[in-house]
């Protein structure tokens, strides 16, 4: 159906059939944040071990994601989907049968490879399904179901695990990700629409080639390192922190990682609205307010001991979880004006992966900092001062290269 239009239910329909194949994939990715309270008690990993068997996650995710990409040309969304949904599935369920760091390690690592095949995927089918003109909208709707996977999996996994027992949180995680494999039927696979060009390998080592020299995006990858990092130590330790320093139930603390990811859900779309509306399509002005807010938030929660109830915690985690997760968005859309023209998605993608790596290394560094003071606080407000220190730095320094001020082309 390469340049023809499609019909809005068609589009109605895949855009349902992949948010809900994100949102419960994305289930399985919060798994050991919202069970963190029960593994350190039950089978006592330490909180270093929780930040390296997030890191090991992100790894597994960040192996396979540009192949994933390439071969769903030939697989098709749908396959890809099904192969990704399941090789969770299973692997989840393998944690419900560890009983050391290195069952749990194998186990999430499988996550990780499963996930991998997800938001690059489901990103392909919001390109292929629809125009130029409503792509970012849908695009940062699609995004969301990462948030609200990570809501459900902070408000459902504690309370199963309390009550029946971290085999059964781990199953009912399976559960959760094998539900989404019904609505993946509901997807139509199709051609590309009119300005969808087809990936090919040269186009990759073009756009790779042109996107290595673009000294915005690597810039642009380097600050969001922070922000990926403290997103990163925020999901991993906030059920840690609010069980062990705060003295929350693991339910009540599981409900903090719901919320903060609630908040960034909100978030996403918001501060993209900021950005248009209030900055006048400034990006970089916008992730400043961002790391302003993260700032402050991170520094306020340093404050809070033992004496400190869920209501008036809940405040501070909301608009942590605003700020921390809500990056995501202006992020994308900043990376691809940034990106030359024509490679976009490739620009979009190194860029992000530069980000990313900071969800591979902050929470093992946050949880060392944990495991070598006894205390989370200093944690709290190192990392608040790294994210304002890079963000101011880029803002400064790249405030004249801000695409919403420039056609592009002089950018460039």
């Amino acid at each position: 159906m390469t340049g023809s239009v499609p019909s809005k239910k068609k589009q109605y329909t895949n855009f349902a059939a992949v948010w809900t194949s994100q949102t419960t994939a994305a289930v399985l990715i919060f798994t050991i944040p919202a069970l963190a309270p029960l593994l350190v008690s039950r089978v006592a990993l330490t909180a270093t071990q929780i930040g390296e068997l997030t890191a090991i996650m992100y790894a597994g995710i960040s192996g396979l994601s540009v192949f994933i990409s390439v071969i769903s040309d030939s697989l098709g969304v749908k396959r890809v989907l099904i192969i990704g949904h399941l090789v969770e599935a299973v692997s989840i369920i393998g944690a419900s049968y560890a009983h050391s760091f290195a069952g749990f390690a194998i186990s999430i690592f499988g996550v990780g490879i499963g996930y991998s095949s997800i938001t690059p995927v489901t990103s392909k089918a919001i390109m292929s399904w629809f125009s130029k003109e409503h792509r970012s909208a849908v695009m940062g709707l699609k995004q969301t179901g990462t948030t609200v996977g990570g809501s459900i999996a902070g408000a459902v996994l504690p309370v199963v695990g309390v009550t029946y027992g971290l085999g059964a949180a781990f199953v009912a995680a399976a559960i959760l990700v094998l539900s989404g494999v019904a609505f993946v039927f509901l997807y139509k696979e199709s051609g590309q629409i009119q300005g969808s060009p087809r990936i090919t390998a040269e186009f990759l080592k073009r756009g790779l080639s042109l996107s290595i020299k673009n000294k915005d995006l690597l810039w642009l990858g380097g600050v969001g390192f922070f922000y990926a990092s403290v997103q990163s130590i925020v999901v991993t330790y906030i059920t840690l922190f609010t069980h062990s320093v705060l003295g929350f139930t693991p339910v009540a603390a599981g409900l903090s990682l719901s919320l903060v990811n609630a908040s960034g859900t909100i978030g996403r779309p918001v501060y993209g609205a900021i950005s248009d509306r209030v900055f006048k399509g400034n990006r970089i002005m916008d992730l400043f307010l961002i790391s302003i807010t993260s700032f402050t938030m991170l520094l306020v929660l340093s404050t809070f001991r033992s004496s400190s109830g869920f209501w008036q915690v809940a405040p501070v985690v909301a608009l942590l979880g605003f700020g921390a997760l809500g990056w995501n968005g202006v992020f994308l859309t900043l990376a691809g004006e940034y990106s030359d023209l024509g490679y976009e998605g490739v620009g979009t993608s190194l860029a992000f992966s530069v980000a990313m790596s900071g969800q591979i290394v902050g929470a093992p560094i946050f949880g060392m900092l944990v495991q070598k003071t006894g205390s989370y606080f200093l944690g709290w407000q190192l990392f608040a001062v790294a994210l304002i220190a890079a963000a101011s730095t880029f803002t400064i320094a790249r405030r004249n290269h801000d695409p919403g001020k420039l056609p592009r082309e002089i950018v460039r």
